[in-house]
């Protein structure tokens, strides 16, 4: 039983190759969440550069500073958990067999 679950292989997708419109949905919705990614980690980035901004310009103020070491502390998280996301999706689709599916590269 083992073996025979163990010799099952999962088919192999290419959403770059034409004339698979049966998986055309799924590499679509594969390359949208790639854009998506994108987006957010663009805006992690934003956020970060927001937060250092605002500590800069707290002018001694302590409250400032505080809410601008917090927004730096979050667009850091934030880019943290979304290259873990980007990471353990470019490690899980080879897996199931998707390739060419996410082709925005790591930023």
């Amino acid at each position: 039983m083992i073996n025979a679950l163990a010799s099952i292989t999962p088919p192999n997708l290419n959403c770059a190759s034409p004339g698979l419109k049966a998986y055309s949905a799924l590499c679509n919705i594969l390359g949208a969440l790639g854009a998506i990614i994108l987006i957010l980690k663009l805006a992690a980035v934003i956020y970060f550069i927001y937060g250092i901004g605002k500590y800069v310009g707290a002018g001694g103020d302590t409250a400032k500073a505080k809410a601008g070491r917090s927004a730096m502390l979050y667009g850091v998280i934030g880019l943290a958990v979304i290259f873990g996301v980007d990471v353990i999706i470019a490690y899980l689709l080879p897996f199931f067999g998707i390739t060419d599916a996410i082709n925005i590269p790591f930023i």
